[in-house]
């Protein structure tokens, strides 16, 4: 069994996203129920509908693929490392894990070099060194990139993850409406709504954080990650073996006698992931305390793809921080377009059970 002094907590986390420029404004927008979707000034679907997208409020207009991640992931990054420069052990060198979408037409080439550059010039007057890798699975890189994280963090004092998502390239909407017909509008109810958004989160060991007494308002008990049997484009309805079995690989870790108080999950409002979310929770239901209680906020901001855990992340800590949480075991589930899944498990410390 694994020591509780090893488990990674949270330091720190720093978002921009449709409803938020920082990560405790994104989670008061989410729990109010704001939304930010606006129509496109300019694109249209095959039935000359305006289409809608999540937008983020004040990214410059006109910026190419590229420079909307960078200037996303620019100012979420800044706010996670904001922390450093009150932290009295040495930080030596950052590991940086950004998650990706998956490969797609509009998507830039070189974006993990442009967020490369950008980012480590922010990191210079903390006198650190950061190494940064990229993990392009869409929805569930951040929770793949908190795995890889938790291994480094038996060598190092810190860690970052974090994810990057921007749909809103004419090529990409292009491919999403005309070539896989996936977009949310009047005749087609099984569509989505692009999104964009970035988050990222500051970790270390229990064991550092009460060391050196750096404030934590969520644990990570488990994570795992797997693959589904098909993949969305199969056009085969979903097993949700491979769902369940990291949701099921993660629960097993809660206490004898406790439920998850709350689940987050990547839902967008497409059948086929809501159609192997139900599988997974007919498999799993003894593990909730209410089966119908998940938060899933596509109908605030869209779909923000690879942001999407390390967001959801910054809401697990606000709950705690904010004194709202439902109780102390979080999960969060993650489905990529392909057929990766992956699950984890958080504790809220000093959140009494409801």
């Amino acid at each position: 069994m694994e020591n509780e002094k090893d488990n990674i907590v949270i330091i720190k986390c720093g978002n921009r996203t449709p409803v938020g420029s920082r990560a405790a404004l994104t989670a008061c927008g989410v729990r109010a129920g704001f939304a930010r979707i606006l129509i496109h000034p300019e694109f249209i679907d095959e039935t000359w509908e305006s289409i809608r997208l999540g937008v983020v409020d004040d990214l410059q207009e006109g910026l190419l693929n590229h420079e909307q991640f960078r200037e996303l992931a620019l100012s979420a990054f800044e706010e996670t490392i904001s922390i450093l420069s009150d932290i009295k052990t040495p930080l030596g060198q950052i590991p940086v894990f950004i998650g990706l979408p998956e490969n797609r037409p509009g998507l830039f080439h070189h974006t993990d070099k442009v967020l490369e550059s950008a980012l480590a010039e922010l990191g210079k007057p903390f006198k650190t060194d950061l190494t940064f890798s990229f993990i392009h699975n869409g929805h569930t890189s951040g929770l793949i990139a908190l795995e890889k994280a938790k291994a480094l963090l038996k060598t190092h004092s810190f860690c970052i993850i974090g994810g990057v998502e921007s749909y809103h390239t004419a090529s990409t909407l292009e491919w999403l409406e005309m070539d896989k017909k996936r977009l949310l509008c009047s005749t087609n109810n099984d569509g989505f709504v692009p999104g964009q958004a970035a988050g990222f989160c500051l970790l270390t060991t229990k064991d550092t954080a009460e060391k050196d007494g750096l404030e934590y308002f969520a644990e990570v008990l488990a994570i795992a990650s797997t693959e589904e049997e098909t993949e969305f484009d199969t056009g085969k309805n979903p097993s949700g073996k491979g769902l369940t079995q990291a949701m099921r690989s993660v629960l097993n870790v809660l206490p004898e006698d406790s439920k998850i108080d709350q689940v987050y999950c990547s839902l967008n409002g497409e059948s086929y992931y809501t159609l192997e979310y139900s599988h997974a929770m007919l498999y799993l239901a003894k593990y909730f305390k209410d089966v119908n209680d998940f938060i899933a906020p596509f109908a605030c901001w869209g779909d923000i793809g690879a942001a999407t855990a390390p967001v959801f992340i910054s809401l697990i800590v606000e709950s705690n921080r904010k004194k709202y949480a439902k109780g102390p075991y979080n999960l969060i589930t993650t489905s990529s377009l392909g057929k990766s899944r992956a699950c984890a498990l958080f504790k809220l410390p000093d959140v009494n059970k409801t």
